[in-house]
């Protein structure tokens, strides 16, 4: 059952930018999380301990973290245990390990003061640390140490590991982009939605075509015997087509005639190097995608798309595809040589056709290595 008005589209928007991280809460978070480290580089911090210096849920925080480790100011490793019990289980370490894990394992026995047959309560980072060991990588180390039967190994609770990085010199710049393409991808899955719930053609198809599979014009019921609903329905079995094109087969009416039939993969890729070849100048990728979708929204932080990118004749050609879809797409343009990225002097890059992309336009059986289907 799917039910959509026109409500519902401004309650996601509202919704997805009431979830936005503003950058002053990420400032936020990476203080609370340098002052808990208090000078260390690297530590383990309870996830309850930065709910309350940020008095906010653990969801919100996570999410900041995970930014701020993509924008390389931390890295966050796997949790660590809180404290862990630990017995050797070997007499003669030299004797039983091999030379390749000798040095690690008798290093951590050293820190940690075991001795053989005696459980210690340890702290796998301080031990980590003082024998000179990998902190992200000291429970793996452990639990091969117990495979091999060396030690007996007890974790209880778990704090995040995080290390702090030395911020680069775009370290801002980093932020707002991440910021700018987080609100960017919210905001294309609302439209996705909507487009989703609106479509009066196969929703398969359009699932399918978003996942960037073959175009499907109609799909197909669950029993192939049964032609009408009541039929499926006396076999026991449910109609699985869905509702469009329930209607169209119960109204006995072809899909509306206004509406033309989407375009095959290879169309696609041709329509593609057709807006670079008839582009007043070379489109960014990001740029050339928005034509080829036809959006003209402009997001926090983002220029307006360009009059003569609204005018080209391939504008809003891919509209029933997502940005992801089509970005792929130009992607597998690229790697196949039909496209070339050319850097500007300012780093940026734009798209240019290359002799392949031009020869395709003539013969486009040429891309027909590149079609998934």
């Amino acid at each position: 059952l799917l039910m959509y008005t026109p409500y519902d589209r401004a309650t996601l928007t509202r919704r997805m930018r009431r979830d936005v991280l503003p950058i002053p809460f990420l400032r936020q978070v990476y203080a609370a999380v340098k002052k808990r480290l208090d000078g260390q580089a690297v530590g383990q911090i309870a996830a309850g301990d930065l709910e309350r210096d940020l008095r906010t849920e653990g969801t919100r925080i996570r999410v900041a973290l995970s930014m701020l480790e993509e924008a390389q100011l931390l890295q966050r490793g796997p949790d660590i245990p809180c404290s862990a019990l630990v017995c050797q289980t070997i007499d003669d370490a030299a004797a039983a390990v091999p030379a390749a894990g000798a040095p690690a394992f008798a290093a951590f026995c050293r820190a940690a003061r075991l001795r053989p047959g005696q459980w210690l309560t340890i702290n796998l980072l301080e031990t980590a640390l003082q024998a000179n060991l990998s902190p992200m990588a000291i429970e793996r180390d452990l639990l091969q140490w117990e495979e091999a039967g060396w030690i007996n190994y007890r974790p209880s609770g778990r704090d995040m590991l995080l290390e702090l990085r030395a911020p680069p010199p775009d370290a801002a710049a980093r932020v707002a982009d991440l910021l700018e393409r987080h609100e960017t991808v919210q905001s294309q899955r609302v439209d996705e939605i909507a487009a989703y719930a609106q479509t009066r053609r196969c929703r398969h198809g359009h699932l399918n075509a978003y996942l960037g599979g073959r175009v499907i014009e109609r799909c197909e019921a669950a029993n192939s015997r049964a032609n009408s609903r009541a039929d499926s329905w006396a076999d026991g079995q449910a109609d699985s087509r869905c509702d469009n094109c329930l209607r169209r087969s119960k109204d006995s009416a072809p899909a509306p005639p206004t509406a033309p039939d989407l375009p095959n993969e290879r169309e696609q890729l041709l329509t593609i190097l057709q807006c670079v070849e008839s582009a007043p100048w070379s489109w960014g990728r990001r740029t050339l995608t928005r034509i080829l979708r036809g959006d003209v929204k402009s997001r926090p932080g983002q220029y307006s798309l360009h009059q003569k990118g609204r005018e080209q004749a391939q504008f809003g050609a891919l509209a029933f595809r997502s940005s992801t879809a089509v970005e792929q797409l130009i992607q597998r343009l690229e790697y196949a040589g039909f496209l070339e990225a050319r850097q500007l002097e300012h780093r940026g890059a734009v798209l240019d056709l290359t002799p392949a992309g031009k020869a395709a336009l003539e013969n486009p059986a040429a891309l027909d290595d590149l079609l998934t289907s």
